[in-house]
């Protein structure tokens, strides 16, 4: 047997990086303006997702008087959407996620609209019908919706 190397995904930190890129793409635009992106990292998630949009998730420890220890969960300030100073990229109105979409797994791939909570023209057409994940007063929230295949009308299995 020999050696095994260990390494955090990075996931995360590769799509937010990517998606800061495309959001600075274009100036300011009349219209909504939806971002696509395929994740093709066998190990991201929904998780991974949130945390490049809203920023790292923490904890936050403190003692209490009577010298007992608090936990409450928080972010940091690092997402594509989050700032110390408020929100930020808001001309972005959503980002289309597809999670290792190709044509061999279009059938069973997860697709996931993901609404900018602040943004500046919110998207609401076509895209909707999918499954859907919103933050509604610090509240997030996940629509279900139909997937690419029902979409589609593909039959379950395809491509057999």
């Amino acid at each position: 047997m020999g050696p095994t190397e260990v390494e955090w995904d990075r996931s995360q930190y590769s799509l937010r990086d990517a998606l800061r890129r495309k959001v600075r793409r274009y100036g300011q635009l009349d219209k909504p303006y939806v971002i696509a992106a395929d994740v093709i990292s066998p190990t991201a998630d929904s998780e991974d997702v949130e945390n490049a949009l809203m920023g790292d998730e923490v904890a936050i420890v403190s003692e209490t008087e009577s010298g007992r220890y608090s936990v409450e969960p928080s972010r940091k300030w690092n997402g594509v959407w989050t700032s110390e100073n408020g929100p930020r990229n808001t001309r972005n109105s959503a980002i289309l996620v597809c999670m290792r979409l190709g044509p061999w797994s279009v059938s069973f791939s997860s697709v996931c609209l993901y609404h900018h909570p602040a943004a500046k023209r919110p998207y609401d057409s076509a895209l909707t019908r999918l499954p859907q994940w919103k933050v509604e007063n610090r509240n997030r929230r996940l629509i279900d919706g139909n997937s690419v295949r029902e979409i589609l009308g593909l039959p379950i299995g395809w491509p057999e």
